[in-house]
């Protein structure tokens, strides 16, 4: 009944209403209807598209928290993927500094064996 302009006119035997509703972009079509019967359906009908709609927003929130929950489930993922190739290159930088650490004491091992066979 949003939007609905009543304007009510008394007959003999029972009242009737002028309802102005709005049709397409600017144009409106009047109808009458029994006072009694008419408001009724009218409010039946508004309790069932408040039902419909209220239905649909509880199923567009399902839809909403279900993609919520996935798009967690991918960012945790990607997160977890992401700090282990950040491990992962920690760990490899460790072994080259290990690596480079082992050729820098060889390095310097064989200059020392260099010298002593040069003062000789």
């Amino acid at each position: 009944m949003l939007g609905s302009h009543l304007a009510t006119s008394s007959s003999s035997q029972e009242s009737l209403v002028t309802l102005t509703q709005p049709v397409g972009r600017n144009k409106q079509v009047k109808r009458k209807r029994d006072s009694s019967s008419g408001l009724v359906l009218l409010m039946e009908k508004s309790d069932a598209r408040d039902e419909e709609l209220l239905e649909q927003t509880r199923a567009m929130f399902q839809e909403v928290q279900e993609s919520n929950a996935v798009f967690l489930r991918v960012f945790n993922i990607t997160a977890l993927t992401e700090q282990s190739r950040i491990e992962q290159n920690r760990i490899n930088r460790i072994a080259k500094d290990e690596q480079n650490s082992q050729m820098l004491g060889l390095l310097d091992r064989m200059v020392k064996v260099m010298e002593t066979n040069s003062k000789q």
